[in-house]
C-alpha cells in the first residue's frame, strides 16, 4: 500500500469509526475506541488502518448475546479489540492525585478528558 493509498484508506477507517463508535460505546466493557495499526502478517513493514476497540477486560464470548459482543469488522475495516482495564482522568501536571481532587471538589468540576495518541473517547 502507498502512502496515497494510505491516507485514502485512513479516512475511510475514520468515517466508519465516527459512524459505529456511540455504538461500540454502548457495549459492555468499552471503555475507548480510536484507530490504530495493524501489522500485516505476510510483509515486514506493511501495516493497515484498524478500529482500536478499549474494553476493560474480556468476557467469555458464551456470557454475551451477540448484540453485546464486538465484532471482528465493521463494513469493510478490521477490528482490534485491546484490555486496557479501568481508564481514568489523570491529575493536572504538578498535582498530586489528591491535590487533583481537592481542587476538584473546591471548583466543583472535573477536569474534562483529553483526547490520547489514537483519538480515543472515553465513556462520560
Amino acid at each position: 500500500m502507498n502512502h496515497e493509498e494510505l491516507e485514502e484508506r485512513l479516512t475511510h477507517v475514520k468515517e466508519v469509526k465516527r459512524k459505529y463508535e456511540h455504538w461500540l460505546l454502548e457495549k459492555p466493557n468499552v471503555v475507548g475506541v480510536g484507530i490504530g495499526l495493524r501489522q500485516l502478517q505476510d510483509m515486514e513493514e506493511a501495516s493497515e488502518p484498524v478500529i482500536v476497540v478499549n474494553v476493560s477486560h474480556t468476557a467469555p464470548p458464551l456470557t454475551l448475546t451477540l448484540e453485546e459482543q464486538v465484532p471482528d469488522a465493521l463494513e469493510d475495516v478490521p477490528v482490534s479489540v485491546q484490555v486496557v482495564g479501568k481508564l481514568a482522568a489523570q491529575p493536572e501536571k504538578g498535582l498530586t492525585a489528591g491535590e487533583q481532587n481537592e481542587h476538584e471538589a473546591k471548583s466543583g468540576k472535573k477536569r474534562q478528558g483529553r483526547r490520547g495518541l489514537f483519538d480515543f473517547f472515553r465513556r462520560p
